[in-house]
């Protein structure tokens, strides 16, 4: 799910469901794909992405939606951005896919492990989280491990800033990073 506004809503699910929430009622958007769609983000109410399976990316300009060829056949779980000129991707077999505003590209592949969610604050402060604990962080020069401290699949993971993130996964998971370290919370 994701929104822009209290009258600007979307989620997405399995065959191809898109929703619309226009802050009266939910109206379903067909685009005749049947595909499963697993995540949404958008920077504005013109500018959001989509991704699901088979490595499905679409992109709706605040006019109508459009597939992207994301050059991958991988199912992807997780997309955010912090500007129209940098959104990451990220889904099974390690696959973390950039896009500088023009293509998608894949970034070095670091695991087979599946990703799961991305989020960060800026270019140099990405976070990529997924199965075993794994979090990965991209300095805006290369992606290395963090040590999670745990092994169960993270799912999510959101911040504020860069020294308050939350990932979140399987068995009441929940890690939080103050900058330095990811510390395990009570759930």
């Amino acid at each position: 799910i994701w929104g822009s506004s209290n009258k600007n809503i979307y989620t997405v699910g399995d065959y191809g469901t898109i929703f619309y929430y226009n802050g009266k009622e939910w109206k379903i958007q067909a685009l005749g794909i049947f595909d499963s769609l697993s995540n949404i983000w958008g920077l504005s109410e013109k500018y959001i992405f989509i991704v699901g399976s088979l490595g499905k990316i679409l992109h709706f300009d605040g006019e109508r939606w459009r597939e992207q060829n994301s050059g991958a056949a991988n199912w992807l779980f997780g997309i955010w951005g912090n500007s129209e000129t940098d959104v990451y991707a990220v889904g099974v077999y390690g696959t973390i896919l950039h896009y500088n505003g023009k293509k998608w590209e894949k970034s070095v592949q670091i695991t087979n492990k599946r990703l799961m969610g991305v989020w960060g604050t800026d270019p140099k402060n990405v976070f990529v989280v997924g199965a075993d604990g794994l979090i990965l962080h991209y300095d805006g020069i290369q992606w290395t491990q963090q040590r999670s401290g745990s092994n169960n699949w993270l799912r999510s993971i959101w911040g504020i800033d860069k020294n308050n993130i939350y990932a979140v996964g399987d068995y009441g998971t929940i890690l939080y990073y103050n900058g330095k370290n990811w510390t395990k919370q009570k759930s």
